[in-house]
């Protein structure tokens, strides 16, 4: 961005000269006619609750007063939301003789157009007449309840006088044009630092731009590299899952493999108990058979004796059978 360079408008020059005439003239030419009148006006207050001409705030107005006199006005400050402004403004008027009322206008500070909350005139001839001083209430004309608190002295300026004043607003004119010239040095100096500022603040920028593009290169190259990064780290903790899965698949069939083998070891001791129950009983029968056969061997010897010894009877029966024939 370059920035571009507006010089400030210089105040119009004040010819002194035409001016110190013109003065001096009305001042040779009319001090032995012209009578004016000093007014100091001090606006007080305005009282007992202004009507609300505002629009947007509901409650509170921005009042402030203007006072004429003599076809000149000057304005109080301007007071945010209150309807019982406390202003204490004092203002000096210098007017011709010929001056009879001060107007006080009240109006309402706004951002579209201001509005009148109330006006009122002093009449300034019984004033005059005695240089008086007026204090105290003046009713405001639009406002119901509306009252002005004011205090205006009125005091006459003879010729003499009014010169006196002519030569000390001279002086004073003279006084705002040497201000107004070292103004308008103080102006060139200001804009001749402004200037040199202005083209310092177009090469700081350029160099901060050009910092910026670099940092913006220098960022893009990290951000590929950290996504680079990522990427390989990804594909490497997708690695680590896949071999940790693998694992806990080897932990889980391991110890499947040992819950097997332990059931098997379980079923072979029970196998191995069971035969040798079976060999004992088995032997536990041998020893009843062999008890049983040797039981019946001697058993059929017995019933074999029986039976020869019953032969041999049948055969000496016979026998005698045989002799008895």
């Amino acid at each position: 961005m370059v920035y571009e360079f507006e010089p400030v408008t210089r105040p119009d020059p004040v010819d002194l000269e035409e001016d110190e005439e013109e003065i001096g003239s009305s001042t040779a030419e009319g001090a032995s006619m012209i009578r004016l009148l000093f007014l100091n006006v001090t606006v007080a207050s305005a009282t007992t609750d202004l009507e609300n001409a505002d629009t947007e705030i509901v409650d509170k107005i921005d009042p402030y007063c203007e006072v004429t006199a003599g076809g000149i006005t000057q304005k109080t400050e301007i007071l945010q939301n209150d309807l019982n402004p406390v202003w204490d403004s004092k203002m000096h008027f210098f007017v011709a003789e010929y001056t009879d009322k001060i107007t006080f206008q009240v109006m309402n500070d706004d951002k579209k157009d201001d509005a009148p909350l109330g006006k009122t005139e002093l009449d300034l001839t019984s004033l005059k007449d005695m240089d008086g001083t007026f204090h105290g209430e003046l009713n405001l004309d639009g406002a119901s309840n509306g009252k002005l608190n004011v205090h205006v002295e009125c005091r006459k300026l003879k010729p003499v006088e009014t010169e006196k004043k002519l030569e000390r607003l001279q002086i004073q004119f003279a006084k705002k044009c040497e201000e107004q010239g070292e103004t308008v040095a103080a102006l060139d100096e200001s804009e001749g630092l402004r200037k040199l500022a202005l083209e310092m603040l177009s090469l700081k920028e350029e160099e901060l731009g050009t910092k910026a593009q670099e940092l913006s290169e220098q960022q893009e190259l990290y951000q590929q590299d950290v996504t680079e990064k990522l990427l390989k780290y990804q594909d490497q903790t997708q690695e680590m899952e896949s071999t940790v899965q693998q694992l806990e698949e080897s932990k889980l069939l391991v110890s499947e493999m040992e819950q097997k083998k332990n059931e098997v070891e379980t079923k072979l001791r029970d196998a191995e108990e069971e035969m040798a129950r079976s060999k004992e009983a088995l032997t536990t029968k041998e020893k009843e058979m062999e008890d049983i056969i040797q039981q019946k061997m001697e058993e059929a010897e017995t019933a074999h004796l029986q039976v020869e010894k019953r032969i041999e009877e049948l055969e000496a029966i016979r026998a005698e059978l045989e002799q008895d024939i």
